[in-house]
């Protein structure tokens, strides 16, 4: 219930920053308590032990993927009174990415649900979808956070694994995604029939 409560904080606070005729106090207010809402519940989502999200309603994905387009949004919003550096200190959206991929790995150790057609489970599957969502807003964000240094800051190393390769046809832009349309989530978690 706390998510869906933080959520719907992000979906209210995000139709103020995107309208034209919100005046400016307003927006950039509206904007702060988006982000407020946005690290509201991802400090729930990380809270909870892996095991717990095999247990975790559909729903609770669709808020995730609401909450990852309005940081997006919040991220590459070009306004003079936005703090980048404040955004970047409270939810940074690359970090956020990466620590979703890794806590659903962790996910599918614990509860190893396989797929009978692929290789993997469920949960594997979701967090290469996390990396090759991060592969391919990471540009766009990089342009829009004009390389500001991250609390988290990861530069990649010989040792580090390759970049997930990212499938351009399920990648599309967040700022066109319809989430009343839940027909691509299939794509994610699987068909809806058994």
């Amino acid at each position: 219930m706390q998510t869906r409560i933080s959520s719907v904080e992000v979906l209210i606070h995000s139709i103020g920053n995107f309208l034209l005729n919100v005046p400016d106090v307003q927006r950039v207010d509206s904007m702060y308590s988006c982000l407020r809402a946005v690290r509201s519940w991802y400090d729930l989502f990380f809270s909870l032990r892996p095991y717990e999200l095999a247990g975790i309603p559909f729903a609770f994905f669709v808020e995730m993927s609401q909450t990852q387009v309005a940081l997006y949004r919040l991220t590459t919003a070009e306004d003079p009174a936005w703090d980048k550096q404040v955004l970047r200190n409270t939810a940074d959206l690359l970090d956020i990415l990466d620590r979703t991929a890794e806590r659903l790995v962790e996910a599918g150790e614990a509860y190893p649900l396989k797929n009978d057609h692929e290789e993997g489970t469920l949960f594997t599957k979701a967090a290469k979808i996390m990396r090759n969502i991060k592969a391919s807003w990471e540009p766009a964000l990089m342009q829009h956070l004009g390389g500001l240094p991250t609390p988290n800051s990861h530069v990649m190393k010989a040792e580090d694994p390759p970049m997930v390769e990212v499938d351009n046809a399920v990648m599309a832009d967040p700022s066109s995604m319809d989430f009343n349309d839940l027909a691509w989530m299939t794509d994610v978690f699987g068909p809806w029939e058994l």
